[in-house]
């Protein structure tokens, strides 16, 4: 079975594959990826497109970029999303 960064070998640079996220998160047919590094913003689609193409149950890629609060700490991934707007 081809990895994603496998598939992504004659695409990147040896600097951008060790970057490019080794898990993801699945729910239903999205995949949604946890950290996604900023280095790789200009490549995020062809790197989608990658993963839809080696998983064909997969029909949606996602980044996750919500405001995350605990009770013990505050986290914040990506600017902060209106909670009225996460349900």
């Amino acid at each position: 079975m081809t990895t994603l960064k496998e598939s992504l070998k004659n695409k990147l640079t040896e600097k951008q594959l060790t970057l490019v996220p080794s898990s993801y998160d699945m729910v239903g047919d999205l995949a949604i990826f946890s950290d996604f590094p900023k280095e790789l913003k200009n490549k995020e689609k062809m790197i989608g497109n990658a993963l839809l193409n080696l998983n064909k149950n997969i029909k949606v890629v996602l980044k996750n970029y919500l405001y995350c609060t605990t009770a013990k700490t505050k986290n914040q991934r990506g600017p902060p999303v209106d909670s009225s707007a996460v349900s």
